[in-house]
């Protein structure tokens, strides 16, 4: 019996320390995996707006190429068209594009194809935002084959 009270007294808390000590660790454990995830769904959170405005910018350039094709916009030769849209809301995509047509110049066809004819080229340029101002801008070229008048080399 002597020998059970003596046991029991060399063990004064050590399994609590053992049992805390543990604890701790498990905790510490929890704490870094929970600020892991949260910056990882951060992460993801960002990608999707960043995707939004690629998407918003592509539509802004889809937009005015439709319109163009449509005869709605006509290009004139030495002039932009700055804004063409300016601020139009997506709420699909939770953001909005602005796009702006550029005049790129003029050039003469190649020879060897024809003297008849020239290239008038301009630039759209279209930039969207979406939430958390994520920006996207994408350019897209386009031209139209018409007069050689005041081609380059004429």
């Amino acid at each position: 019996m002597e020998q059970a009270t003596l046991h029991r007294q060399h063990q004064n808390g050590a399994a609590l320390i053992v049992g805390l000590v543990l604890l701790l660790v498990l905790t510490i454990l929890a704490v870094s995996t929970m600020s892991t995830s949260s910056l990882e769904i951060t992460m993801a959170g960002n990608n999707q707006f960043a995707e939004n405005a690629f998407q918003l910018a592509e539509t802004g350039n889809s937009s005015v190429a439709r319109r163009i094709d449509t005869g709605v916009i006509v290009p004139i030769t030495d002039q932009d068209i700055d804004p063409v849209d300016a601020g139009v809301g997506v709420g699909a995509l939770d953001g909005q594009y602005a796009t702006r047509i550029n005049w790129a110049g003029r050039t003469g066809l190649i020879e060897e194809f024809s003297t008849d004819f020239c290239q008038y080229v301009w630039v759209t340029t279209s930039t969207g935002t979406s939430s958390r101002q994520a920006r996207a801008v994408h350019q897209r070229g386009f031209w139209i084959v018409g007069a050689p008048a005041g081609c380059a080399g004429e």
